[in-house]
């Protein structure tokens, strides 16, 4: 509950929806949102009863006897798992999107011209693209059916099991650029040579709670996809 509280609305959902600066929210997303947040302290409220009661009617009028208290809560509905597949995915995609913008050290008012995804990534979905390009401050997105077009400019970067890239207004022929991608690449290429020597060691392995093992373990892919992704930067 706090993860889906803290992380999924407050940290995703709500940069999701948030108009651009300057601009208001739109209606239909205001109420929904506040739909949203009325079930997510409902489910909160045995553990945080005066706070979230207090929220509650802060949110809108209600009537006499619409209290948390004594609110029953609604049966357990169906879901799509497609939905928080498609959710999770996005997630992780922008999370490598913003990886490259700070490696590429852009501001945030330099835009990517162009975005080139796999069409069969999130399939049709245009709801997932308008908050791809608002999110990472994208101009175009173009859809790829395999190979990335190899021009001047063009960043391929891995991600799952596809290639994504990015057309960057930084220059790649800046030596300073070169000389940090470098220090990175070197820097990471330490960092998993460490994490191998510590997922070689039979007493750490034996004596390590699954959980620690796990979480190495995923250390190494994280770092593995990053030096990935400096090596191709660096060959573009």
């Amino acid at each position: 509950l706090y993860s889906l509280i803290w992380d999924d609305f407050c940290s995703w959902y709500l940069e999701w929806v948030k108009p651009a600066f300057g601009q208001t929210l739109h209606p239909l997303f205001y109420e929904k949102t506040v739909s949203f947040f009325e079930t997510l302290i409902t489910g909160l409220h045995p553990f945080m009863p005066f706070v979230t009661e207090e929220i509650y009617h802060l949110l809108r009028d209600r009537a006499a006897g619409d209290d948390l208290c004594i609110k029953q809560l609604a049966p357990e509905s169906g879901f799509d798992p497609a939905v928080l597949e498609a959710g999770d995915k996005l997630r992780l995609f922008l999370t490598a999107g913003r990886e490259f913008r700070q490696q590429q050290q852009l501001k945030n008012s330099e835009a990517i011209n162009r975005l080139f995804i796999p069409g069969e990534l999130f399939g049709e979905n245009d709801s997932l693209y308008a908050i791809i390009r608002k999110q990472l401050h994208c101009t175009k997105i173009e859809f790829t059916g395999g190979a990335m077009p190899q021009a001047p400019g063009i960043q391929v970067i891995p991600f799952q099991s596809y290639q994504l890239g990015f057309e960057s207004p930084q220059k790649q022929d800046d030596p300073g650029r070169k000389g940090e991608l470098e220090r990175e690449l070197n820097y990471y290429k330490g960092f998993l040579e460490s994490l191998n020597k510590k997922l070689s060691n039979e007493r750490f392995v034996q004596n390590a709670r699954p959980e620690v093992i796990e979480l190495e373990k995923k250390k190494k892919s994280d770092t593995e996809e990053k030096i990935a992704a400096i090596l191709l930067t660096l060959n573009a």
